[in-house]
C-alpha cells in the first residue's frame, strides 16, 4: 500500500466503483449548501507559525512544514498532541539549514529531508527513524540542482528523483533508490537535455514519482499528458497511455497527471487535472488489474484556469471511498478571494456532494487522514482543520514552544 500523498503531499487514493462516463459537467448527485461559518480556535501562548505543507496520520499525530517567505528557509516540524502544538525537529544543517528541498513523511516516527542542491554543492538526505529526535545523513555523490521528490515503499525501500538541470520549464532528472532506508542511495536512471532512447524518461516537463512494489511504479510529466511505468525498479521506463476525453487537447492548457497510488497489489487511482474551454476538470483515473490499464470515473468540474503543479495539492484521498477537491472562486475585477468549494465523495466517486466554504484565503493545500478528519493551509499560511469530513471548518492557530 502506498504511504505517499500529493502533493506533496501529496496529492494516497483508490475509487470502489467505476463510472466509465468522460463526459464535462457538474457531478452527479451534486448538492449544493449554504456558505459554511469558520470559527476560530481558542490561540495557544507561544510562538505562531504559518504551515506550508501538512501530513498528519491522524488527529493527533503528524508532520508540516513552514516557509519563511522573506528569506525561503524551512522548517521541519512534529506533533503528537495535534496540530495547535507543534515542536522544531529541523535536522542541524549547518550554513546549508536554508535549503531544503524536498521530503517525505512515511509515518509517525519515519521521515527524510534533502538538503542541499545548488549547482557545485552535494545534497545531502537527512532521515530519522525517532521522529526527529536525531537525524542521520547521506552525502548523495551526483549533482544537480534544487528539487527533490522522495516516494517510499516501507521504512527501507524508496526512491529519490533529483532535479539535474533546468530549461524553459522543462527539468532534467535523475532517480535514486535506497533499500536500506536511505542510508544510502544508488543512482538507477536519468533524463537529460540529449535523451531520446524510449527507454528513458524525457527532459521535458516537471516529473513525480510513486511505485506498487519493489519493480512496477510510475513517472508523470505535468503539462503533457504523460505517463511512464517500470517493471525493474526504475531502471528502464516506458510510455503508457491513458484514455483522454476526445473534446479536450493541449490548445486548452496543460494536462497535469498525479502519480497514482495504491490501496492493494490490483486497485490504484490516478488524478489527473484536464483543460478545456470552460475551465479544467479533475477526472480520476482507477486500476484494478495493477496499472495495465486505466478507466475515468466521474468527472468534476472545478472552473479552474492556468493550472499549475502546485494545484495536486487541493486533492486528497483518504481511502478507497472517501476523496476531497478543492476550488476556489475570485472576483473578475479585483482577484480578491471570495469562497471555495469543498467536493467530496464517499462512494469511491460515483457521486460528489460540495459544500461551499468560506476561509481567508485561497486554500493552496488539503490533507485528510480519515474519511471525517481533515486539515487545510491557505495562501497566508493559516490551518484549518474539519472533523466532519469537510463540511464545516474551524481555523487553528498552530504554535511552537
Amino acid at each position: 500500500m502506498s504511504h505517499n500523498k500529493s502533493t506533496s503531499s501529496l496529492i494516497t487514493l483508490l475509487l470502489a466503483l467505476l463510472l466509465t462516463s468522460c463526459g464535462i459537467g457538474t457531478p452527479t448527485g451534486t448538492v449544493t449548501l449554504a456558505p459554511t461559518r469558520l470559527s476560530t480556535a481558542t490561540t495557544v501562548t507561544g510562538n505562531e507559525v504559518r504551515l506550508q505543507q501538512i501530513h498528519m496520520f491522524n488527529a493527533s499525530t503528524g508532520w508540516a512544514m513552514t516557509g519563511d517567505p522573506v528569506n525561503g528557509q524551512r522548517r521541519i516540524l512534529r506533533t503528537t498532541t495535534g496540530v495547535a502544538h507543534w515542536q522544531d525537529v529541523t535536522p542541524v544543517t549547518g550554513k546549508q539549514s536554508s535549503l531544503i528541498d524536498g521530503s517525505g513523511f512515511f509515518d509517525a516516527l519515519t521521515a527524510w529531508v534533502a538538503v542541499g542542491g545548488d549547482p557545485g554543492i552535494p545534497m545531502v538526505v537527512y532521515r530519522t527513524h525517532d521522529g526527529g529526535q536525531s537525524w542521520q545523513q547521506a552525502q548523495l555523490r551526483d549533482q544537480g540542482i534544487n528539487g527533490a521528490t522522495f516516494f517510499f515503499l516501507n521504512a527501507r525501500v524508496g526512491w529519490l528523483m533529483r532535479a539535474t538541470g533546468a530549461a524553459t520549464g522543462n527539468v532534467g532528472v535523475a532517480v535514486l533508490r535506497t533499500s536500506d532506508g536511505g542510508a544510502s542511495w544508488k543512482r538507477i536512471s536519468a533524463s537529460t537535455f540529449s535523451t531520446t532512447s524510449p527507454s528513458k524518461l524525457p527532459f521535458v516537463g516537471k516529473k513525480m514519482i510513486s511505485f506498487v512494489n519493489e519493480t512496477t511504479g510510475w513517472v508523470t510529466v505535468s503539462g503533457f499528458a504523460w505517463l511512464y511505468v517500470t517493471h525493474d525498479g526504475g531502471t528502464t521506463w516506458r510510455h503508457q497511455n491513458i484514455p483522454l476525453p476526445a473534446q479536450v487537447g493541449q490548445a486548452f492548457g496543460p494536462i497535469i497527471i498525479i502519480p497514482p497510488s495504491f490501496f492493494s497489489a490490483t486497485d490504484g487511482l490516478l488524478p489527473a487535472i484536464i483543460p478545456n474551454p470552460a475551465g479544467e476538470t479533475i477526472t480520476i483515473y482507477v486500476t484494478h488489474d495493477g496499472g495495465v490499464s486505466w478507466h475515468p470515473t466521474s468527472p468534476v468540474h472545478t472552473g479552474w484556469g492556468s493550472m499549475t503543479i502546485a494545484d495536486a495539492g487541493l486533492i486528497a484521498i483518504a481511502d478507497a471511498q472517501h476523496a476531497w477537491i478543492v476550488s476556489s472562486s475570485n472576483d473578475a475585477k479585483s482577484n480578491q478571494y471570495i469562497h471555495s468549494t469543498v467536493y467530496s465523495t464517499r462512494d469511491g466517486g460515483l457521486h460528489w456532494t460540495q459544500h461551499t466554504v468560506k476561509f481567508s484565503a485561497n486554500p493552496t493545500m488539503i490533507d485528510f487522514a480519515s474519511p471525517t478528519q481533515g486539515w487545510a493551509i491557505d495562501e497566508g499560511g493559516s490551518l484549518y482543520q474539519t472533523a466532519d469530513g469537510g463540511q464545516t471548518w474551524v481555523k487553528v492557530t498552530p504554535t511552537i514552544p
